[in-house]
């Protein structure tokens, strides 16, 4: 009897046992298959290398900024930019001054590139000052990305050595990849595409990140320029929840970036945002109520139509209309011109920045940028 019950005991915890184990190699089996997949792909030799610097390809002692460290921040790898190709030495020289420059388009000189960019020019000016100096300052700004790769980026620079960094970033918050209205979002939320683009260092994820870019990829393609094709939502209407997650999203960056640097001991510098204001008219006005800003509609087409012959009625009209409904982008842009005619520059910068504020494509920064810019610099 004793003997019998042993049995079953014995049984019952190899049966418990099998099944844990069963438990354990379903459980595990698929990531062994995924350490599988991705052995395989690394020796097959497929992906990407995404280290922000590669060995020069002439020179081994040199490095160079990696063309494909982008593609990493791209759902659609093939708008991915390349950026500038300057080399520096992997052992920093002691009489070395080194700069890194983070940011977006006009951070690398769009439209104005090469000799004429503004890192060069710093350059060129560094190397009158200090003769005995070598100076090299490297541009990392790419086009049509925004605060996820000068935070991604800035996480590699400490072991190069860099004096300093400057950075200006925050026209491409919006639409630039990974933004909260880029047609190449990964997600809404930080911590999930922080965790995609640490998932993307993996060959697995590249080949995920691959298919599914070829089965969505193709109809806009040939619709216009790079960042035409960034734009995901263009109605981002002034302080609406989109708006003010584009602003949440670079304060966050922009503040762990300026963190690890600090964390560092490495200087930075950072510039606020300017964008052409006067002559350059707001992209888009927000939709407005017809029927509650009756009275706002009737004064501006007015203000319209005697804007060719009387600025200054036509000024009148504007303002009784931006009374009764301050948010048109372009009312306050008119309204800025007329100003600045009339010699009122103060009252002229206000209406151009709002002008800005209200512009529901959002190419340019809003003021917020701005602000958050100068809090961080304050800490």
């Amino acid at each position: 009897m004793k003997q019998g019950v042993k049995d079953v005991r014995a049984n019952a915890k190899t049966g418990a046992l099998k099944s844990s184990l069963f438990k354990g190699i379903s459980i595990l089996l698929p990531f062994v298959l995924l350490v599988l997949v991705e052995g395989i792909l690394r020796v097959a030799g497929y992906g990407y290398n995404y280290d922000l610097f590669v060995p020069y390809a002439a020179d081994d002692q040199f490095l160079v900024f990696n063309p494909h460290a982008s593609r990493k921040y791209f759902v659609d790898a093939d708008l991915a930019p390349t950026g500038n190709a300057e080399i520096f030495k992997k052992e920093k020289d002691p009489n070395t001054l080194r700069i890194f420059v983070l940011g977006e388009s006009t951070t690398i000189g769009y439209p104005y590139f090469h000799n004429a960019s503004f890192h060069r020019l710093i350059q060129y000016r560094l190397m009158n000052t200090f003769p005995n100096k070598k100076i090299e300052i490297i541009n990392l700004s790419l086009t049509a990305v925004n605060s996820y790769t000068v935070l991604g980026f800035s996480r590699e620079l400490p072991k190069y050595k860099p004096d300093a960094v400057l950075i200006y970033t925050g026209h491409n918050e919006y639409y630039g990849t990974l933004g909260v209205a880029s047609t190449q979002r990964a997600g809404s939320q930080r911590w999930l595409i922080n965790l995609t683009l640490r998932l993307r260092e993996y060959k697995v994820m590249q080949w995920l990140t691959s298919v599914y870019s070829k089965l969505t990829q193709g109809k806009t393609r040939d619709a216009g320029t790079r960042m035409r094709l960034m734009v995901g939502q263009e109605n981002i209407v002034f302080g609406s929840d989109l708006y003010y997650a584009g602003v949440e999203q670079f304060t966050a960056n922009l503040e762990n970036t300026l963190s690890l640097l600090n964390q560092e001991n490495i200087p930075v510098f950072i510039s606020t945002l300017v964008s052409n204001e006067r002559g350059m008219r707001p992209f888009m006005n927000t939709a407005i109520d017809t029927v509650k800003y009756a009275s706002f509609l009737a004064n501006y087409k007015r203000a319209l139509r005697e804007l060719p012959q009387d600025s200054t009625a036509a000024y009148a009209l504007f303002k009784r209309a931006n009374e009764q409904y301050p948010q048109h982008a372009r009312c306050n842009f008119y309204l800025g011109e007329l100003a600045f005619r009339a010699g009122d520059t103060l009252a002229s910068k206000a209406y151009f920045r709002a002008a800005v504020d209200f512009d529901a494509l959002r190419f340019r920064a809003p003021s917020a940028m701005n602000e958050v810019i100068a809090r961080l610099c304050r800490q």
